[in-house]
């Protein structure tokens, strides 16, 4: 069982970092993030709150540094979890995805004016598809079709989207036209969904 001592030391190296962080100083407040990340890991596992809140904190570090895609990453996985554990309404996850939703605005622009720029998060997903999503669920429908029409465009415009990433992005417009009660427009959408999913099973029973 841990000491009560390596057990308070997790939030001792959050708040260094924290603070170190508000001095300006990245480096060292990514070093505290990191070492607390990898106690509390030890300690309580992969998908604990604070775990979260950690994951978080180094994506706040990382976009700061200028590392667009690992900063998304690590919002991603703090996302996964605080909507996993608190729910995809409650204010921690209203947090990361407001900087999720930040972060890719200014990858927007670094990209430049017309270019949409392909970003991926954790296991192949788009992550303006997760952010879409949560726009859905809290009942944001014209910022939730903005994004999500543009990741739509986007995935079934370019080559080098795959099927599952097209797959999700026509689920999540559905989902969206359903909620608006536009049905004709959602039965369009899932009836494509429906072709991409069934290719997508053909070639996992062909590989199998």
């Amino acid at each position: 069982m841990p000491s009560l001592f390596s057990q308070r030391r997790v939030p001792d190296l959050v708040k260094n970092g924290q603070n170190a962080l508000i001095n300006g100083n990245n480096d060292d407040a990514l070093n505290y993030f990191k070492k607390a990340l990898k106690r509390e890991r030890h300690l309580n596992g992969d998908g604990s709150i604070l775990a979260a809140r950690i994951l978080h904190n180094i994506g706040l570090v990382l976009a700061s540094n200028g590392e667009s895609l690992a900063a998304m990453n690590s919002f991603e996985e703090a996302l996964h979890i605080r909507q996993d554990k608190l729910g995809p309404g409650s204010e921690e996850s209203a947090e990361t995805t407001a900087q999720m939703i930040k972060l890719l605005d200014e990858i927007r622009i670094q990209s430049g004016i017309g270019e949409r720029k392909f970003v991926k998060g954790n296991n192949g997903t788009l992550v303006d598809i997760d952010v879409g999503t949560n726009l859905l669920e809290w009942g944001e429908y014209d910022e939730a079709e903005r994004v999500l029409s543009e990741c739509l465009d986007f995935v079934t415009s370019n080559k080098e989207a795959t099927d599952d990433e097209i797959l999700k992005a026509q689920s999540a417009m559905a989902a969206l036209f359903r909620a608006q009660g536009k049905y004709k427009e959602a039965k369009q959408l899932y009836l494509e969904a429906m072709k991409v999913a069934r290719k997508i099973e053909s070639r996992a029973l062909s590989n199998g």
